[in-house]
């Protein structure tokens, strides 16, 4: 069955001398997790099942062709995780042990970027990235830190970019943002957004100018080398539309061979460009955030305003109010 997405979570490689190959050749085979699981026959509450971790495809060699005749390569596996079902036993006899396991297979890739070594582990079901992990090794595996996290004004600056129909790459064209993801106040208030008029949203700008933090962003690109609508998480996660990802240099790519080098050309090349250029103007952006955030700020006031028949003189009451409430509260607070 064709898959409509496909979603990728990054985790750091130990890699000092950035060589893959030799990263590979060091690489457990196999991996076994042993749990007492609880299958509540009267006679027998508990079975010792030995779960396998392993690769079902071994590493290979992978390469996108780009822009003036390069290339971008990085290695990709296939793994194969055991792990349990809900239902054991049936009318009373614990079922063979083919029916009482599940297997994903995830699709693994290894690739530099920035002179660090990366693994993306694809899959839409989380627990597989914990299980390949041990499958490397944890003790070769590092989480995606706070300091390597996308930042909120790195998705304002991505934001403001196409307010402003501004160009972020000298090749990539941003055509639209037709979602995000922020929080209010804490992050058990996650607002979402979708919509192919994201951008323009009043409650998009509202939620911008208010300098609530922005988690994602929704983003329909295209390049010399690449169409695609993807979102673009905090902690680098990549989702990628399928259906909507094209790639302009090659045909003939199977579904699985697009999503590979899809979500890689995103981290070897899209994001370490972003970034690069975002660290290029984060100072300047810093002021030009301030006249933005206002701007798109007077935007929603006077969208409020107009829908609700709201007088000058309603505002200027309310802001005296607020301004008498401020000096009452500095008082005591003195």
């Amino acid at each position: 069955m064709a898959r409509k997405k496909a979603h990728a979570v990054v985790l750091k490689v130990n890699c000092d001398d950035g060589d893959l190959n030799s990263l590979v050749k060091r690489l457990p085979k196999t991996y076994k997790y042993k749990h007492k699981d609880k299958i509540g026959l009267p006679e027998n509450d508990f079975i010792n099942e030995t779960y396998t971790y392993t690769w079902e495809k071994n590493f290979t060699t992978r390469s996108i062709a780009v822009e003036d005749g390069d290339t971008l390569t990085f290695l990709m596996a296939t793994a194969r995780i055991e792990f349990q079902r809900k239902v054991k036993v049936r009318d009373g006899v614990i079922l063979p042990r083919d029916e009482r396991i599940n297997v994903n297979q995830p699709d693994v890739i290894l690739f530099m970027a920035d002179n660090v070594a990366y693994m993306a582990v694809i899959t839409s079901y989380l627990p597989d990235v914990e299980r390949v992990a041990k499958l490397v090794g944890e003790d070769e595996i590092e989480a995606i830190s706070q300091d390597d996290q996308l930042t909120d004004s790195f998705f304002v600056w991505v934001y403001y970019h196409f307010q402003k129909k501004l160009n972020i790459l000298p090749s990539l064209n941003l055509n639209n943002i037709t979602g995000f993801t922020g929080i209010v106040s804490d992050p058990t208030n996650t607002i979402i957004g979708n919509s192919d008029n994201t951008a323009d949203l009043i409650i998009t700008k509202a939620f911008v100018s208010n300098k609530n933090p922005l988690k994602s962003l929704k983003l329909d690109l295209l390049d010399g080398v690449m169409a695609t609508l993807m979102v673009l998480s905090e902690n680098r996660e990549v989702t990628i539309d399928v259906k909507a990802t094209d790639f302009l240099l090659s045909e003939g790519y199977s579904e699985e061979e697009k999503i590979l080098n899809a979500i890689a050309y995103v981290y070897i090349n899209l994001l370490p460009k972003l970034l690069i250029k975002y660290e290029s103007e984060s100072t300047n952006f810093q002021d030009q955030n301030r006249s933005f955030s206002k701007e798109i700020g007077l935007d929603v006031i006077e969208s409020i305003v107009r829908l609700n028949d709201i007088s000058m003189g309603d505002l200027l009451q309310k802001l005296s109010l607020h301004e008498s409430q401020m000096h009452s509260e500095a008082k005591i607070a003195k």
